[in-house]
């Protein structure tokens, strides 16, 4: 028995991608139709050095340290999107605050947002979203949620005294009679294992 079914969606002509609407015979023979899938396979950290590339890496003052990679593919492979391309944006609570254009068209990129970001991860949801510049209809990804990971701990020292704050929770501890590092990863080699003990031990008595 045959059927006739409508089939919309988009398709590739010469003047690029367009949306169509064809009415299909179940036993004939049409032409190719293809759905177009855009992923955002990953977010990192570029020229992050020894951290962990698959981090967003955010100083005490939720500003990002390294430019941030939206890795993203697009199936099926042979689908071009429009001459501009693809675009990533940046969303918080939804909203779009910023967005990077991809370095290709066709089965995966890269869209790179510069380094020096300001985040407010305790306050603000963020997520990216891959989507098409199509100016008749849109495609979309997935959101992706930004793997955010803020330096809590900023530290300022001086001779006989060091004072280590807590940003995330607004708190200050001072630790008289210690020389501690500047970051809480590295010692110094002047910084005594003790006055790690001691930071800790004001950290659990006399946060204000």
């Amino acid at each position: 028995m045959n059927a006739t079914v409508t089939v919309t969606g988009i398709q590739n002509t010469p003047r690029g991608p367009e949306n169509f609407s064809s009415d299909v015979s179940v036993s004939g023979r049409g032409g190719t139709v293809f759905g177009v899938r855009p992923v955002i396979s990953s977010i990192g950290s570029r020229d992050a050095g020894t951290a962990d590339p698959n981090k967003i890496h955010l100083d005490a003052g939720g500003v990002s340290m390294f430019p941030i990679d939206i890795k993203y593919t697009v199936d099926p492979p042979d689908y071009k999107s429009m001459p501009t391309g693809w675009v990533a944006n940046l969303l918080m609570d939804g909203r779009l605050i910023n967005y990077a254009a991809g370095d290709s068209r066709i089965k995966q990129g890269t869209a790179t947002l510069p380094r020096s970001q300001v985040f407010e991860p305790r306050k603000h949801n963020y997520e990216a979203q891959l989507h098409s510049t199509l100016t008749y209809g849109k495609l979309e990804s997935e959101k992706f949620r930004l793997p955010l990971r803020q330096k809590l701990l900023a530290g300022v020292s001086a001779a006989g005294a060091s004072r280590y704050v807590d940003v995330v929770n607004k708190r200050v501890c001072d630790v008289r009679g210690s020389r501690l590092s500047r970051s809480p990863r590295t010692r110094s080699p002047r910084s005594p294992t003790s006055a790690w003990a001691r930071a800790a031990s004001c950290w659990a008595t006399r946060w204000t």
